[in-house]
């Protein structure tokens, strides 16, 4: 037995599919977490292209906190989800590229906030950021974003 037939076999897996509301709960949370998540990784990306710049980049460090309890949320429910169905998602064409997405998304955020940091006067507002610091916004946004639409195609492309 492989590992994807045996991850379909786990309590947690059984629990998905064959619970009246496991699915449920488990899509719920994962839509919560995604929404924290990439809602703050948004925030945090138009703020650096210079929307609200009133709003101290320093605030981002509080939410990012946030962020991440979203992300654990995101990554529990998302095994679970991946539990249910392994071996139909691991084939997935849109499954595989949320997964991508997700990764540079999490790189272009290390890179973006590393930019940010590094740079004072950008955390007050009292200067523009780089072009290279946008460039890096504009992938995390693109990045997030895609994330999100390949997630949403999974649902139209899978078989159950």
């Amino acid at each position: 037995m492989n590992i994807l037939e045996w991850l379909v076999t786990t309590p947690i897996a059984t629990w998905v599919t064959t619970s009246a509301y496991g699915y449920y709960i488990s899509l719920s949370g994962h839509a919560i977490g995604m929404a924290v998540v990439a809602g703050t990784m948004l925030m945090a990306a138009l703020r650096v292209l210079g929307f609200s710049r009133h709003t101290p980049l320093s605030m981002f460090d509080r939410l990012f906190k946030i962020a991440w309890a979203g992300f654990a949320l995101n990554l529990i429910t998302g095994v679970m989800l991946f539990a249910a169905n392994a071996k139909n998602l691991s084939a997935n064409l849109a499954f595989l590229l949320k997964l991508g997405f997700i990764a540079f998304g999490g790189l272009a955020v290390y890179f973006l906030w590393r930019a940010v940091k590094s740079d004072d006067k950008l955390q007050d507002g009292e200067q523009s950021a780089t072009l290279s610091t946008k460039l890096l916004a504009i992938m995390t946004l693109g990045c997030w974003v895609a994330a999100i639409v390949a997630g949403r195609i999974i649902g139209y492309t899978i078989s159950y």
